[in-house]
């Protein structure tokens, strides 16, 4: 796993999809993963589909990270594979600051 890239990121997302527009949108900052969390399918589809809704899981890694650069980000992915998932910028209340695909080709 890559611990360390450049990603695109883009602040508030509501959808995972809308990400793919942040290749035009978003903004390129390097990143460093400090934390991951591996999610049931179905939980990890509802954090894809509805990125504005709190989450819980996200609140303990806020302290960890932050935009500034490298932007200090979490993995969040499937359960059954890292080579994909979002690269997330929790706010302290669960929220999502900002957020990018992530992938190993």
């Amino acid at each position: 796993m890559n611990m360390e890239g450049k990603a695109r990121f883009q602040v508030s997302p509501r959808r995972a999809d809308e990400l793919i527009s942040a290749e035009t949108d978003g903004m390129t900052l390097p990143y460093r993963i400090v934390g991951c969390i591996e999610l049931t399918k179905t939980d990890y589809e509802n954090l894809s589909t509805d990125m504005l809704v709190e989450r819980d899981y996200l609140e303990p890694y806020a302290d960890k990270c932050t935009s500034e650069i490298p932007a200090d980000c979490v993995l969040v992915y499937p359960r059954g594979t890292r080579k994909e998932g979002l690269l997330i910028i929790p706010k302290s209340d669960g929220h999502i600051k900002a957020a990018a695909l992530y992938s190993i080709v």
